[in-house]
């Protein structure tokens, strides 16, 4: 019985000891010296590239510029076949039921997306064979 309780004593001693010994280990941050931004010169003038050959960049939302009055197409300076092609593209009165199918389309198309979101939810393959069991 005494060789339990010491053999007992001696392992908790062993134990105390390795967690002594591996919480030593253990070593705090260490401390950097302080870092800051190197301040950027400031003249007052805005720094620009030097010019290259390269044109600008084409701003997408700017017009595309013709020239003066004189450059742009007058509808008396086009032929007869031409001045018909440019009436019927300024007459507006046959659209309404192109934009009004597209509307329609959209919204079938819309309430369809919103079922298939729904059936990817519910984890239902196929809302057709899908019923209620009795």
């Amino acid at each position: 019985m005494q060789t339990c309780r010491l053999l007992g004593v001696i392992t908790v001693a062993i134990l105390l000891l390795l967690v002594v010994a591996a919480g030593s280990d253990v070593q705090s941050a260490p401390t950097l010296p302080p870092t800051e931004a190197t301040p950027e010169p400031i003249t007052g003038v805005a720094e620009t590239s030097p010019p290259s050959g390269e044109p600008p960049p084409f701003d997408p939302f700017k017009p595309y510029a013709i020239g003066g009055p004189e450059a742009a197409w007058k509808l008396s300076d086009l032929t007869t076949a031409e001045q018909t092609v440019a009436q019927r593209g300024l007459t507006t009165t046959g659209w309404s039921a192109t934009h009004n199918a597209f509307a329609s389309a959209v919204v079938q198309r819309a309430q369809h997306a919103a079922a298939s979101a729904a059936a990817a939810q519910l984890g239902v393959d196929n809302l057709g064979t899908t019923g209620v069991v009795p």
